[in-house]
């Protein structure tokens, strides 16, 4: 994996779509990882939504997981950020607390009023003290770069003073 992200290839329809077409008819998850991993290697627009729709529809929460993190790591991401935000707001909604988790270590990444929206959408909705606090942490990242309401960071700053949430906790 590791080499794949280190070694980036020029963007290619064809082998996106040979790439595309290996991974729907594959029905080992780790396999379907590693095609997200080596499909990165293009790093170009083309390449975030054909991503973002194998995320929406892998039904293997760590192939998803997988997938965020690589949309992560893409510098072609940040010029589809209204894409990537909805996305993983979309995967934070019907994921498990590992890919909430990383939906919002993800969006925190990206400094841009989109994924602010979506990280104070998933701090207001939050059902539990836990997952406000992880949301918590994302709102603390993203603050210094994004404008933010300052009551809600303020909040956020309380939430994470009080409270700490171990891994434990999470799963």
């Amino acid at each position: 994996m590791a080499w794949n992200l280190l070694n980036p290839v020029p963007a290619d329809a064809h082998a996106r779509q040979t790439l595309t077409r290996k991974y729907e008819e594959e029905r080992e998850a780790t396999v379907r990882m590693e095609l997200i991993t080596e499909l990165s290697r293009m790093d170009d627009p083309r390449t975030v939504t054909a991503l973002l729709k194998m995320l929406a529809a892998e039904k293997e929460p760590s192939v998803r997981e997988q997938g965020m993190a690589i949309v992560g790591f893409m510098a072609a991401s940040a010029t589809q950020i209204g894409n990537v935000a909805a996305a993983l707001a979309e995967n934070y909604r019907g994921g498990d607390t590992r890919e909430r988790r990383r939906a919002l270590e993800v969006l925190s990444n990206f400094p841009a009023v989109e994924t602010a929206r979506v990280v104070a959408a998933i701090w207001r909705e939050a059902s539990s003290e836990v997952e406000r606090s992880v949301a918590a942490d994302a709102i603390l990242k993203l603050a210094p770069r994004v404008p933010m309401d300052p009551a809600m960071v303020r909040a956020a700053r309380e939430l994470r003073a009080r409270v700490r949430v171990s891994p434990a906790d999470l799963e």
